[in-house]
């Protein structure tokens, strides 16, 4: 169950994660929610399946949490604020309009055991009932792991929710090992990101103009 803390930082979260290719599940139900064909998911799928992503997680001023990705593609970041508002932004490319908005919730069940980030999209220009949803935290008994020297270090799970009208919602879970504490690696973010993009950005540049014409 979980409770509201809008605008406290989750430290725990912050610092570099590098992917566990392994233990991640595919992101193809993902891609196939959004709105990609069968055709293009035979090649979509194991190129989003194999790009390897590294995370920075950060706090960089009172309320607001910054998310940086880095791929082979490049370097992305997404920086929203902890209170609970929504700010309409656009798709990299595409400049479909979108809802960000962020919050930070105590969880304390089988999944998680702490803070939980969560950045949410509604997909304004899909119609009602379209979001994305993603939630960071750590997985259980390994909060403290750093804390041991010689220990098995921290796992970060990364959970992506997508939600539509009258159907199930898509999830998929990522998961992440801490590399580095956040002060120790300086990173210049490039240009906004949001999950829409964070879900097909692996993606060959020619695939994604082929959705269609909905957000």
């Amino acid at each position: 169950m979980g409770s509201a803390s809008t605008l406290e930082c989750p430290s725990e979260l912050c610092g570099i994660w590098k992917q566990e290719k392994k233990r991640c599940e595919s992101l193809c139900p993902l891609l196939a929610g959004l709105g990609i064909s069968n055709s293009l998911q035979y090649i979509a799928c194991p190129v989003a399946d194999a790009t390897h992503t590294t995370l920075r997680i950060s706090c960089p001023e009172a309320g607001k949490l910054e998310i940086v990705d880095k791929t082979v593609l490049g370097r992305n970041s997404t920086l929203v604020p902890l209170d609970g508002s929504e700010t309409p932004k656009k798709t990299k490319g595409r400049g479909k309009t979108f809802m960000l908005s962020g919050r930070v919730e105590e969880r304390h069940d089988q999944t998680a055991d702490g803070a939980v980030s969560i950045v949410n999209c509604r997909l304004i220009e899909r119609g009602d009932g379209w979001s994305t949803r993603m939630e960071r935290f750590l997985e259980p008994g390994s909060a403290g792991a750093q804390e041991s020297a010689g220990a098995q270090k921290p796992t970060l799970v990364e959970r992506h929710v997508l939600t539509r009208p009258n159907k199930e919602d898509v999830v998929v879970h990522r998961y992440f090992t801490k590399q580095e504490e956040v002060e120790k690696v300086s990173v210049t973010p490039s240009e906004p990101l949001n999950q829409f993009d964070q879900a097909t950005r692996p993606l060959v540049s020619g695939i994604k103009p082929t959705l269609s014409s909905k957000q």
